[in-house]
């Protein structure tokens, strides 16, 4: 019943915040960030290769959230912010793809066959393993992993072929399974 109403109070709080930052109010801005940073980074550590990235992402997805929050008239707030920092990570990708086809880097995808699995995962492990992802399957990944998005919307939202998500679903696991197969083997070695 206390969770119940603290939920209603932060619910209502979120809401005064709001009304606060559509008017330009920089404090309930500030509050709004200090709610919802935590939240937000952990999306945009999952979409990033490293945390400096990650809090690039988060800084322009907030920025985009407060140019934009007129534009929010009812509904679910965190849905709503959710999907531009998704969006924001998203287009950061793409920048830092183009950046790197002027360098002309090349990546190599190494993947082995499926294993079961024994033991639990720390999240730090399964976030180092996802950071060692190329950026392609890590973003792919997190839109059908953790986001549940479908092979068609990803495909849509990527603007690339659903044949082409569905591959690098596939290689994404395979190399995840892989890593988490050697840190097992690790850990059983010490």
């Amino acid at each position: 019943m206390l969770v119940i109403i603290d939920e209603m109070f932060e619910k209502d709080k979120l809401t005064e915040l709001i009304e606060q930052c559509k008017k330009g109010e920089s404090k309930a801005q500030h509050s709004v960030f200090n709610l919802k940073k935590d939240e937000y980074f952990a999306i945009c550590k999952r979409y990033s290769s490293n945390s400096q990235q990650a809090e690039d992402m988060l800084i322009e997805s907030f920025t985009k959230i407060f140019q934009n929050i007129s534009s929010f008239s009812y509904g679910n707030f965190n849905l709503w912010a959710r999907k531009i920092v998704i969006n924001t990570c998203i287009n950061a990708y793409y920048k830092e793809a183009r950046r790197k086809e002027r360098e002309i880097i090349v990546e190599d995808f190494n993947e082995t066959a499926k294993t079961e699995y024994e033991s639990q995962f720390s999240y730090d492990d399964l976030q180092h393993c996802l950071e060692q992802l190329s950026d392609n399957q890590r973003i792919v990944f997190n839109l059908y992993a953790i986001d549940e998005y479908k092979p068609r919307e990803i495909a849509k939202i990527l603007d690339i072929n659903d044949d082409t998500v569905r591959t690098l679903i596939h290689r994404s696991k395979l190399k995840l399974q892989k890593l988490l197969t050697n840190l097992e083997k690790k850990r059983r070695m010490q």
